[in-house]
């Protein structure tokens, strides 16, 4: 009877320690930490497919610094290939009836047959700058912008030949009237034309009249600058040689 106790509580010893040893392994199961899969070594790209890799990652950079290059590139191909003008007018529109509006191409070929070689490159060229000052002060921006226009050419005297109408007056008037001084007087030159307000010569008096230039257009050449003190005028020149005598 002894024999059987014994063996019964060595059974329930080993199935005790069975127990603990089964619960200490759980314990320790709870307690790792679970393992992180391994990445894969990072391989550096070559050949096509680094290129490819440059370019996803830096795109946006990539595309900003041709669009500046590209902007400069047409800058410089702009000012090389910009003609050089021997002459600049202005065609002024102050009534729309006169027929001067939007005949800048017309002008500019007309004048292009008569103006002189003044920078020597071998050949004749002229500018003309439209400006429209008939415009309805209801289009508050665009006749703003055609005003501070005809404001900075007329104030700084760097375009000397102008081509108008009549309605042209008002806009160099003050309260003295017509500031004819501003203007080249022909009549000692050409007493027999009837110049407008004493000043102005009238296209169809012109060889411009036969260019196309309309017959209501009338020519003011702007008197020189108080520093130019030179004897010799190439643009007067011009306008008396555009005068038929």
């Amino acid at each position: 009877m002894s024999d059987d106790k014994e063996r019964k509580a060595a059974d329930d010893r080993r199935e005790l320690l069975k127990i603990k040893q089964s619960r200490q392994e759980m314990l320790n199961t709870e307690n790792e930490e679970p393992s992180s899969e391994k990445k894969p070594a990072f391989e550096k790209p070559h050949g096509a497919a680094a290129v490819k890799n440059f370019f996803y990652y830096h795109k946006v950079t990539i595309i900003i610094a041709a669009a500046v290059l590209a902007l400069a590139a047409y800058l410089i191909i702009q000012t090389v290939n910009r003609p050089e003008y021997d002459i600049r007018a202005l065609l002024i529109t102050a009534d729309y009836n006169s027929g001067i509006f939007g005949t800048e191409e017309t002008a500019s070929a007309a004048l292009n047959k008569f103006c002189p070689d003044l920078n020597g490159d071998g050949k004749n060229l002229a500018e003309v700058v439209g400006i429209d000052l008939a415009a309805d002060e209801g289009s508050a921006s665009y006749y703003l912008a055609e005003t501070s226009k005809f404001s900075m050419e007329i104030q700084t005297l760097h375009t000397r030949l102008i081509i108008t109408d009549e309605g042209f007056v008002p806009f160099v008037s003050d309260e003295n009237g017509f500031q004819a001084d501003y203007f080249v007087d022909f009549s000692e030159d050409f007493p027999e034309l009837e110049l407008f307000m004493g000043r102005g010569i009238r296209i169809k008096d012109t060889k411009l009249a036969a260019e196309g230039i309309t017959e209501n257009a009338v020519l003011f050449l702007r008197t020189k600058s108080a520093d130019d003190e030179s004897e010799n005028d190439p643009l007067k020149e011009l306008v008396e040689e555009l005068i038929i005598g």
